[in-house]
Formats: C-alpha cells, sequence, structure tokens
C-alpha cells in the first residue's frame, strides 16, 4: 500500500506464485520455526506441539496431491494439504 498526502492508494506488484508458497510455509501464526531444509521441509513449534510443513509445489507431491504444502501434526499424526 503507497500513502500520498495521507490517503492509501492501491499500488499493483507482481508477485510469482513460488514466492508466495515459500513465504506461506515459513509464516504459521502462534508457531516458532525451529529448523528447515533445501528440501522444502521446515518444523515448526508451539510448546509440546510440532508441525511440518512440506513443500509439494513443482515436486511430484504436488502432481499427486495436487497441492502446494502439505502439513502434518507430528503429535496427533494428522495432514491438511494447502493450494494456493
Amino acid at each position: 500500500m503507497k500513502f500520498v498526502m495521507g490517503k492509501a492508494t492501491l499500488v499493483r506488484i507482481s508477485v510469482m506464485e513460488d514466492s508466495v508458497i515459500e513465504h506461506d510455509a515459513r509464516q504459521i501464526p502462534d508457531y516458532n520455526l525451529i529448523r528447515g531444509d533445501v528440501t522444502g521441509r521446515v518444523v515448526f513449534q508451539n510448546g509440546d506441539e510440532q508441525l511440518e510443513v512440506c513443500m509439494a509445489n513443482r515436486r511430484p507431491l504436488e502432481r499427486v496431491f495436487g497441492v502446494d504444502l502439505i502439513y502434518l501434526n507430528t503429535i496427533s499424526r494428522t495432514w491438511a494439504a494447502g493450494v494456493r
């Protein structure tokens, strides 16, 4: 958003989908990022709970599941998928 003389105006920007997905993979509210690696897998922690996020974008997992990100709760062993 750009401010001109106290008024907000919208500014058009171009963002690549890949960049947005990478950003989303590293931002989980109320969780702290504790590790990540070049495979696209990151681990977050909130108290005793850990959440793994796996990047599927442009990889075989995207072709199989049709999603960009896969979220795994390591305590409950449940997973969810996210599509951008």
